[in-house]
């Protein structure tokens, strides 16, 4: 009885180690997700960003009471919750090694007020950035831009009035 007491307990011992181990490693390499929209000349929500960060998620509103130099900018942020099921279908679309490949810019992004939109990965210490005219995909990670889209958007007509 002695026994199995004394190996249950070290098994206990090193499995809580283990997961220790696991959760650091993994926290330094989880991935902060950061999908946003932005318009140059505009008065209002000018700019919303979805911030997602393991389990955590962010939504991001600056807006402008005039044009200018946005001097007056005002910054909102709200917290919100995904289910599980949400965040996994966002972080199963991202290749962070082919992620880093895709050209910083496509298209226009923003010329004539048309509006940008971006997406930001950062894995550790490495971040990388894709930005892209508003509206428009970007090919190699379009399943990507249209999950991030739905969900600014979802959370913009809850919060932005």
């Amino acid at each position: 009885m002695l026994f199995s007491l004394l190996f249950l307990s070290t098994m206990f011992f090193f499995s809580c180690e283990n997961a220790s181990v696991d959760a650091i490693e993994n926290g330094n390499n989880q991935l902060i997700i950061t999908s946003g929209q932005s318009f140059g000349m505009c008065v209002g929500s000018c700019q919303q960003e979805l911030i997602i960060e393991g389990n955590e998620v962010k939504f991001r509103v600056l807006t402008r009471p005039s044009r200018g130099n946005g001097a007056n900018t005002v910054e909102t942020i709200y917290k919100d919750l995904f289910t599980q099921s949400e965040i996994n279908a966002i972080y199963n679309e991202v290749d962070f090694t082919k992620f880093q490949q895709l050209k910083e810019v496509y298209g226009c992004p923003d010329c004539a007020d048309g509006g940008a939109e971006y997406i930001e990965i950062q894995k550790g210490e490495s971040k990388y950035k894709v930005t892209f005219e508003f509206g428009k995909n970007v090919s190699e990670i379009e399943r990507l831009v249209i999950l991030l889209r739905e969900k600014r958007k979802n959370l913009s007509e809850k919060y932005v009035k």
